[in-house]
């Protein structure tokens, strides 16, 4: 594979990735009701969810699984790459 369709292919390849993430960053400071129209910026929503204590069980159990998740595979990786060099 040629450099320059290489780097058009992981362009496209992160774009489908990042795109939507920053869509729903950009709407979750959305004053209406809907993501059809920014209607204007506002905190309800976060505040309407670090008001909710069970919405913040939910967000710290996520938060420790993703942290969990990435210490597992840090340690695997290290373990492997490890492994790798010494045979």
């Amino acid at each position: 594979m040629k450099l320059t369709s290489k780097i058009i292919f992981n362009s496209y390849f992160f774009a489908i990735l990042y795109i939507p993430l920053v869509y729903l960053a950009y709407y979750s400071f959305n004053s209406g009701k809907t993501m059809i129209d920014f209607e204007g910026f506002s905190w309800k929503h976060y505040v309407e969810l670090f008001a909710n204590t069970r919405m913040m069980v939910i967000v710290i159990n996520t938060l420790v699984v993703a942290l969990l998740c990435g210490l597992f595979s840090a340690v695997l990786g290290t373990f492997r790459s490890i492994r790798y060099i010494l045979t």
